[in-house]
């Protein structure tokens, strides 16, 4: 009937209402399988709407929750202009001191049609862990008291049916701050974690941060546990203390009989408080800690190490939830506003600047985001006050060519008002002082002994109120002698096996420094000293061919000795001449023509790799006359017309190659019989 039912088609208009919605799957611990399907299909089964399946959602769909409807109409839609946001402040700023409340207000308008509707988000800008939390433990004076919260009578249990699974969102009764974000609801891990967003249930414990998951957990005793095996765990919304506790009681480890008993107690204004009631067998394979959504930030108390112990408490306390905003979400009709009411609150802050975005987030299509910068100065409530030294400065004796990095001026001066210190020094004209965030490090200059009066200050810098002061304090530095080993600076020759021919001449060099003591020079050749006293030795080889000379020298300053060898190998064919040259150069060979012997001569301007051979006239080589290292100098090779085979040689032209790094020469050469 039309006039009843007022759509295009007659037909009527479906309303759907879930008093309770509990859309969970079969690995949540649950026997009733998986997601549910909800929408219409017509009786072909090809047409229809569906409003989620598999736990998904059309992207401008709400998900359904407790106490929701589903309106499915045919009616047309009534066409509206969108709304237009507006805000009323475009930044806010605020001064004031430790435990504080500011309360403050701004508008959000709406100048369009349509309805507004708007939510409102904060982020802090802080990035510190630290900064978001502060924890203690039951251990620590302050730290909070423990006090088991008994919820077996009271609390629901939670239906772990199979190893390892994650219950389905539990309401928590309030909207609970964690990190950046809110959360009305939270899963229960069977493996001592919960978390706010996802489902991964790994029961191998990791380290915290990571970005792998899980990720957005609150872990009292992440580790791998059989609560389908025996047990409870248990949740209770204790509304009237403004609390959420879940409890694991008697549960098992994996393919263990060790049972655990520990709770966590979700507070409304964002605390946690972990508590450890009975504890059998091995404690030290888990994970204790907090984790943000991403996984970029958290607190790790503990991984695979000893803590968790019977009556030990934990609290974590959120220090960055110092700006509450009310109501965060609501929608505003066209020509309305909506006041929104700020409360700062400084308690148990720490001094400092902060700063935090309220991200006002709408249907207004052209500016669906507004973001509002908020800055706050937080001062001591204490009158101000100069720096001071608590603990003075303890002299420090080291030795020479060492550093010293034992020093942290942060113990030594404190600021009553926690304002920031720069640490200057002066008095240090042979230690190089290295300053950072207070911590020191004494490095003297090389080979430096001495003594040195260094005196620290701390400056408050700009101080309190333009007080600046600043407080000093002294710290004798004794640097004390080591005797230093010698070092070898030049030997000569470079190469450490010479080749040489007989009746030759060499100048050896080792030439050695010692920054702080006198030097002294032994040369041995073959084992017998030899009488030179100094960093140099000219040696003559007036000996046969064919000979082995071992010239060692020692460098010493008493208690310690440097050593360097050569091998002189006295050529049998070759002599050298040891001199200055300037230039490399092969000679013609003498006498030439010749039979059968003649003598082949070379200077070399520097010492290095040298070959020399003989070659007939169609380029075969037949002798290597010489391979291998020798000084600079001039070099006589005699060849006697034999190959390397020892058989003499026809007559006729050949020619004869000296090579080296430097430089590549061939001469002829006529043997005439």
């Amino acid at each position: 009937n039309p006039d009843v039912y007022p759509s295009q088609t007659g037909d009527g208009s479906i309303k759907l209402q879930y008093q309770t919605f509990n859309n969970v799957n079969s690995q949540a611990g649950t026997s009733h399988g998986n997601y549910c399907s909800i929408g219409i299909m017509d009786h072909t089964g090809l047409v229809g709407l569906e409003y989620t399946f598999n736990n998904s959602y059309p992207e401008q769909a709400l998900p359904l929750t407790n106490q929701s409807s589903l309106f499915i109409t045919t009616q047309n839609p009534l066409l509206q202009d969108p709304p237009i946001v507006g805000v009323s402040v475009t930044n806010l700023s605020y001064e004031t001191s430790v435990d504080q409340i500011v309360t403050d207000q701004f508008d959000i308008t709406n100048t369009g049609e349509a309805d507004l509707r708007y939510r409102i988000s904060r982020t802090y800008l802080t990035r510190n862990p630290e900064d978001y939390y502060s924890w203690s433990n039951s251990e620590e004076p302050g730290g909070p008291n423990f006090n088991w919260v008994n919820i077996t009578m009271n609390g629901f249990d939670i239906d772990f049916v199979a190893d390892d699974q994650m219950s389905a969102p539990i309401s928590l009764g309030f909207n609970f701050p964690f990190w950046d974000e809110t959360y009305s609801s939270v899963t229960v891990c069977s493996n001592g974690f919960l978390s706010f967003t996802g489902n991964e249930t790994s029961y191998q414990n990791g380290e915290i941060p990571d970005d792998a998951a899980p990720n957005n957990i609150i872990a009292p005793f992440w580790d791998d546990f059989s609560p389908q095996n025996g047990g409870h765990v248990r949740f209770y919304p204790d509304g009237s203390h403004h609390r959420f506790i879940i409890t694991y009681s008697d549960v098992p480890h994996y393919n263990t009989n060790d049972r655990v008993e520990f709770q966590v107690i979700l507070y409304e204004n964002g605390r946690i408080d972990f508590q450890y009631n009975e504890l059998n067998g091995n404690s030290e394979s888990a994970t204790v800690g907090i984790e943000n959504i991403d996984g970029s930030e958290g607190i790790q108390l503990a991984y695979n190490e000893t803590f968790i112990q019977e009556g030990l408490a934990v609290s974590f306390t959120p220090n960055l939830n110092w700006i509450s905003v009310n109501p965060v979400s609501g929608t505003v009709p066209q020509g309305q506003s909506d006041q929104i009411q700020l409360t700062i609150n400084t308690t148990g802050m720490a001094f400092g600047n902060f700063a935090c975005n309220l991200e006002v987030g709408s249907n207004d299509p052209t500016q669906p985001l507004i973001i509002i910068p908020v800055t706050l100065h937080v001062e001591s409530n204490l009158p101000p006050m100069p720096p001071s030294l608590q603990l003075p400065l303890e002299d420090v004796t080291m030795a020479e060519d060492t550093m010293y990095d034992g020093i942290n001026l942060n113990r030594n001066f404190i600021d009553p008002n926690f304002d920031p210190l720069l640490f200057t020094v002066t008095g240090n004209e042979h230690i190089n002082v290295i300053i950072v965030n207070g911590e020191v490090a004494l490095i003297p200059e090389s080979n430096w002994s001495g003594s040195e009066q260094l005196v620290f200050t701390a400056d408050d810098m700009e101080g309190r109120k333009n007080s600046r002061t600043t407080v000093s304090d002294t710290m004798l530095v004794t640097v004390t002698p080591v005797n230093d080993a010698p070092i070898n600076i030049n030997y000569q020759p470079a190469a450490i096996d010479v080749v040489a021919g007989h009746y030759s001449t060499i100048h050896f060099v080792y030439d050695c420094y010692d920054p702080d003591s006198e030097l002294t020079y032994t040369w041995r050749v073959n084992g017998n000293i030899q009488p030179v006293p100094d960093d140099s030795s000219t040696l003559d080889f007036n000996t046969g061919s064919g000979e082995i000379f071992l010239v060692v020298v020692q460098c010493s300053d008493e208690l310690n000795m440097l050593t360097n060898t050569w091998r002189v190998d006295i050529d049998e064919t070759g002599t050298h001449e040891i001199v200055e040259v300037a230039n490399n150069e092969l000679f013609q060979n003498t006498p030439n023509p010749f039979n059968p012997t003649t003598n082949i001569k070379f200077a070399l301007r520097e010492n290095g790799f040298v070959n020399v051979a003989i070659y007939d006239s169609r380029g075969r080589r037949v002798k290597t006359m010489y391979s291998g290292n020798l000084m600079h100098g001039i070099h006589t090779y005699l060849w006697d017309g034999k190959d390397d085979r020892g058989q003499n040689l026809a007559s006729g032209v050949y020619f004869y190659r000296v090579e080296s790094k430097e430089f590549t020469k061939t001469k002829k050469a006529l043997m005439l019989k």
